[in-house]
């Protein structure tokens, strides 16, 4: 049998003691706790424990309810049944009519409790709904100096008219003690936005310390999560208010600054741009709590935005002024001088944003390659694409753009390649078919051409784009049915492209529909009337074909002035000059071109010529060969060099450079016949018979050539 040990007895008495008082113990010791810790809560954050006590409050009197409406007691009766004996029996503990009070009272307090709770709720959404600011009062000796009443009556001041800022005055000081941690914790209750707290002693140089704590630091991003600032005073300006003046006239920029960035997230520009403005006029060139160059930045993108693009481009400068290394200023005012056309200036700032963020400049690369393309610069535009292609090698629209670089310096073969690249990086851009269908048909491979068109238009079967496009390669093609089927369509789907009516104008003019082509130029300049190379064709089409040298003028001179390098137009008006006797005004037309571009062939050939009409030959003489010196396979200045050399009566060189024309240009119809009257003058009569019977076979109808035909045979000895 195994042995079994039973406690002692002190062992049993002592287990029993400590059983007894061990609940009592425990509850003392937590009555204790809480009441420490209740009265740490009380000196810490006396909001909280009066919300607690009223809780507790509003409890007991909903039991207090319950216990009146509900309450029951238990009494003994005599039990008749059983004779010398009670049994129990309950009824209610107040009467009927204390209980209907009662339950009123319950459902007052239920419905009370109902009403009070939306109330706070949609007060609350309200509250959330505005900029709210909380001011501490100022830890110093503001029966003196009151720098809280000062401030508090600045911001009142600035954000009169304003109903989505309030500002709340918080009657406790926020001490160093409690500092930042209590500062947001009050704020979080208060549910404000921004707390400012801080605290100054009078003394002779006054320590004023204001400390702005930012609560929602993800919404106002551009003041940091808690800000201090100390600004530099005299015991004489603390004295004199200025010091309170300068303090609200810096808070009161700062909350405008921070109401009007809130209405800048939302897009709502026009009251964002008041309030920076409002600010703005408040506020001097420097502030330690905000960068005032970002507000300068946001009224310049707001300007910007409604492409009132030279006051953007004076807030980026303003911007610039206080942060002269503030990349975005520079970046943003490139894209404005860009839209006005400014490309000199676009370049620079382009070029800093790149010095200053070598890492990341992709786009500012391809900008500046845009700017350099609007300036003819074709090489520094490609070296930039390049570049913006090494920092992104899946950016397709360097690719795009360094392929139409390629294309106007007929590279073709590497445009073809930069937007076949284009296509891999982005094959539904419409787009890059279209702009690689252009240079197959400039390459003359129209199967090509015509695949990228119809795969531009199978992409984008309302893009009126891509059947102007089609429309050009058909042209080029000499289909001009089908281009026009495309021109029209395009105008049909887009009524109102300027492009589409330009290009067929010009198709109109192939098909000889002058008064159609008159219409069309007139409706592209009606849509686009900052075009220069509307007004300059519809100007060549009033003198080439109407004969209407006035329109023609004023057509020509309206481009002009659009566009003061524009070539085209002043060898248009040069034209019209020469054509009409002026040939003053022609020839400074022409030097004007030659200033711009010197490789421009035609302006050397025009004045060539006046200089000819002049009887100056041997200047004539001159320009001519500058052309021949410019383009060897260019036949009329072979040509219009051997007129002069006849003129001059030096048939053998005139005979040379008709013969080079002809060489190049087969047909040239006019070449045969003035080297066959170079050989009549020479005395080869054979050989000017020979020009004169080619000159027929050219154009029957050239009757001049029959008749001195006969004249070199009646002098022809063998004739």
């Amino acid at each position: 049998m195994a042995n079994t040990q039973q406690p002692s007895g002190k062992q049993s008495d002592l287990s029993s003691i400590l059983k007894t008082i061990w609940a009592p113990i425990v509850s003392l010791a937590g009555t204790v706790t809480l009441v420490v810790q209740f009265i740490e809560l009380w000196r810490g954050d006396q909001n909280t424990v009066t919300l607690i006590i009223a809780i507790m409050g509003a409890l007991l009197i909903l039991a207090g309810l319950i216990w009146v409406g509900f309450g029951r007691i238990t009494f003994e009766v005599p039990d008749f049944v059983s004779p010398g004996k009670n049994k129990l029996k309950s009824d209610w503990r107040y009467s009927k009519g204390i209980r209907q009070l009662a339950f009123a009272g319950i459902i007052a307090y239920f419905i009370t409790g109902g009403v009070s709770g939306y109330l706070l709720v949609r007060h609350r959404q309200e509250l959330e709904a505005k900029t709210i600011i909380l001011i501490a009062k100022f830890d110093g000796p503001e029966e003196n100096y009151g720098l809280t009443d000062e401030l508090l009556e600045q911001l009142d001041d600035a954000l009169t008219g304003y109903e989505d800022v309030q500002v709340v005055r918080l009657g406790e000081v926020v001490t160093v003690e409690k500092g930042s941690k209590y500062a947001r914790k009050i704020g979080e209750r208060y549910l404000a936005d921004i707390v400012i707290w801080g605290w100054y002693r009078p003394t002779e140089n006054p320590n004023v310390t204001i400390h702005v704590e930012n609560l929602v630091p993800k919404q106002i991003e551009i003041i940091d999560a808690s800000e201090q600032l100390k600004p530099a005073s005299s015991s004489r300006e603390l004295e004199s208010f200025v010091l309170q003046q300068s303090i609200g006239e810096q808070m009161s920029s700062m909350v405008l600054i921070i109401s009007g960035y809130a209405y800048y997230v939302a897009e709502d520009y026009q009251e964002a741009l008041s309030r920076f403005e409002r600010a703005l006029a408040l506020q001097a060139p420097s502030n330690e709590l905000i960068n005032l160059a970002d507000i300068w930045f946001y009224t310049g993108e707001i300007h910007y935005s409604r492409n009132q693009l030279q006051q953007a481009i004076a807030d980026y400068t303003e911007a610039l002024t206080i942060d002269p290394e503030y990349i975005w200023a520079f970046s943003s005012r490139g894209y404005a001088y860009a839209n006005l056309g400014l490309d000199e200036m676009a370049i620079a700032d382009y070029t800093k944003t790149i010095e200053l963020n070598p890492q990341c400049a992709c786009i500012y690369y391809y900008n500046r390659g845009v700017a350099y393309g609007h300036l003819k610069e074709y090489e520094k535009a490609i070296a930039d694409y390049t570049m913006a292609i090494k920092l992104d090698p899946t950016d397709d629209w360097s690719y795009n753009n360094r392929g139409n670089i390629y294309d106007r310096l007929e590279r073709y073969n590497e445009a073809i390649a930069d937007y076949t690249k284009a296509i891999e990086l982005s094959p539904n851009d419409e787009l890059y078919y279209q702009n690689r269908g252009e240079t197959y048909t400039d390459l003359g491979k129209y199967d090509n051409a015509l695949n990228d068109f119809n795969k531009a238009i199978e992409l984008a079967p309302e893009n009126a784009h891509g059947f102007n496009a089609r429309a050009i390669g058909y042209e080029e093609m000499k289909e001009y049915e089908h281009a026009l089927a495309d021109y029209n369509k395009a105008i049909q789907l887009d009524p109102e492209y300027p492009s589409a009516y330009y290009n067929r104008a010009l198709l109109y003019e192939i098909l000889e529909r002058y008064e159609d082509a008159l219409a069309d130029y007139t409706k592209a300049i009606g849509l686009n009337s900052k075009s220069a190379l509307y007004y300059n064709s519809r100007g060549d089409l009033y003198y080439n074909h109407f004969d209407k040298y006035n329109e023609a003028m004023e057509d020509i001179n309206k481009a002009i002035n659009l566009d003061p390098k524009f070539v085209g137009a002043y060898h248009s008006r040069g034209r019209i000059y020469e054509i009409t006797g002026d040939y003053e005004q022609a020839l400074a037309d022409y030097g004007e071109i030659i200033k711009l571009d010197p490789k421009y062939k035609f302006a050397y050939l025009g004045q060539g010529n006046i200089y000819y009409l002049l009887r100056q030959y041997d200047n004539a003489i001159s320009e001519y060969t500058t052309v021949i010196g410019l383009d060897e396979k260019y036949a009329v200045a072979f040509y219009s060099r051997a007129n002069s050399y006849f003129g001059l009566g030096q048939y053998e060189k005139s005979i040379i450079d008709y013969t080079t024309a002809i060489k190049i240009d087969p047909k040239y119809t006019n070449a045969y016949y003035y080297r066959a009257s170079s050989y009549y003058m020479s005395g080869q009569y054979d050989n000017a018979i020979a020009d004169y019977i080619q000159v027929i076979a050219l154009d029957p109808g050239y009757a001049a050539a029959y008749c001195y035909r006969g004249f070199s045979c009646a002098a022809w000895p063998k004739g």
